[in-house]
């Protein structure tokens, strides 16, 4: 019975209660907006839940609403779920502090704060958000390994491990960014790339594929490498060229 219980939980269990652990700690200890682009990602998350529409990109930096409007949208859209609509933006409520050494922004001091507040949850509502894509990208990463080395689950721990202690990993997994859904979704796909080569000629997982490519798309423009990748892997015919490929890719 006892040696029964050992394996209750699974062995990434413990790789994901660390990653959590140690990212709700940056959560809480780095400061707002301090994170690279941080205010301007959750601007566009707030222009989109106070507008119900995406924001226009225009080619003249001063005549965006959004800066980061060339971003594609899916982050955004899901960010907005987190943020009240209380009709005031973020840039009409911090100040710039142009000191020496780094920028630091801060709420006007000769005004009420409460509306500031709830700009205060949201964000840490759309941190914890981003720290839990990042905990999906850990475990993904988990289940790659155990299909590269599937006698070794040593070896997919370590790679886990490996990823969730990486400190820039944390930082940006705990921040209010589109790379985070960025990295998850990329991780997925070459988990479903895995079990196309598997079994190529099932149907399921082509269109599961062709799904999760499509959102790398909406989530981030980098993803366009995936395109050319995903035709060389097609069109490489014998199973040992694609896995040579695919090893390449990985």
């Amino acid at each position: 019975m006892l040696a029964n219980k050992k394996h209750i939980l699974p062995p990434i269990t413990g790789v994901l209660f660390l990653f959590f652990s140690l990212g709700l700690l940056y959560n809480f200890v780095a400061p707002l907006w301090n994170p690279p682009d941080e205010e301007r990602h959750f601007a566009y998350c707030e222009y989109i839940a106070h507008n119900f529409r995406l924001p226009v990109y225009r080619p003249d930096y001063e005549g965006n609403m959004v800066s980061m409007a060339f971003h594609p949208p899916l982050y955004y859209i899901m960010g907005a779920l987190f943020i009240n609509n209380d009709q005031e933006l973020l840039e009409e409520q911090i100040e710039v502090n142009d000191g020496p050494g780094f920028n630091r922004m801060v709420p006007p001091q000769n005004r009420d704060g409460s509306a500031y507040s709830g700009k205060v949850r949201s964000a840490h509502l759309l941190r914890l958000f981003s720290l839990i894509v990042s905990g999906i990208t850990i475990f993904l990463i988990y289940r790659t390994a155990l299909m590269l080395f599937p006698d070794t689950a040593a070896i997919a721990r370590f790679v886990a491990i490996l990823v969730a202690a990486i400190p820039q990993f944390l930082y940006t997994s705990a921040s209010i960014s589109n790379e985070n859904l960025n990295t998850m979704l990329s991780s997925a796909y070459l988990l479903a790339l895995l079990y196309y080569l598997r079994a190529p000629y099932r149907i399921q997982y082509q269109v599961i594929s062709g799904v999760i490519l499509g959102l790398c798309l909406l989530s981030k423009a980098t993803a366009l490498i995936y395109l050319p990748a995903t035709v060389l892997l097609h069109t490489c015919r014998s199973p040992g060229c694609r896995r040579r490929f695919l090893e390449l890719l990985l």
